[in-house]
């Protein structure tokens, strides 16, 4: 049998050290603050090195689905937002992510402008596109930065479905969803 060396025995112990270290000083961070982590600025730094943080506990199923259509002339064609497509190389790509952030601050000023909407009630957000017509809608005007806002400009209608509950979608697979629709036209300033 081989006899393990004295630093081989060191390195291990003082690895696993500063894994632990790691570990539970950015688990202080995510904690709040306690007498682990009473600095902001040093939060502010874990936080933009680790992202994500815990996200992905936190999004709620009872939130509508977004769904964006490009309208260019009298087409209107629906924009993929799906990270796990080829177009964002299967999540490789943070375009989606830059994407999601600006939609949100669009639907943040929709909300604050009290832009008119109207509601659809379908069984997919594809079935919008035969019920609505873009010569017939009216366009509410939007003023975008362009800081906040680079990767959009122009007419667009912003969906927002209402999921309907579990229930009524375990008895009704195809029960249809209500659709909420903003027609906006973003101008930048």
């Amino acid at each position: 049998m081989k006899k393990i060396s004295i630093y081989s025995i060191i390195a291990l112990f003082s690895g696993l050290f500063v894994v632990l270290f790691i570990f539970f000083k950015l688990l202080s961070v995510y904690l709040g603050n306690n007498p682990l982590n009473n600095s902001q600025s040093i939060k502010a730094s874990y936080v933009s090195f680790f992202p994500e943080g815990w996200a992905f506990f936190t999004k709620t199923s009872k939130d509508p689905k977004i769904h964006i259509f490009s309208v260019k002339g009298n087409k209107i064609k629906y924009l993929n937002l799906r990270n796990f497509s080829s177009e964002y190389y299967f999540g490789i790509s943070r375009h989606n992510r830059v994407l999601n952030i600006e939609i949100g601050n669009i639907i943040q000023r929709i909300k604050e402008d009290s832009v008119k909407s109207f509601t659809i009630t379908a069984k997919s957000e594809l079935n919008i596109l035969d019920r609505v017509k873009s010569d017939t809608l009216h366009y509410s005007n939007i003023i975008i930065d362009n800081k906040s806002i680079k990767n959009f400009n122009g007419k667009y209608l912003i969906s927002l479905e209402i999921i309907p509950p579990w229930s009524l979608l375990n008895q009704s697979p195809e029960y249809p969803s209500k659709f909420v629709v903003f027609p906006i036209n973003l101008i930048r300033k």
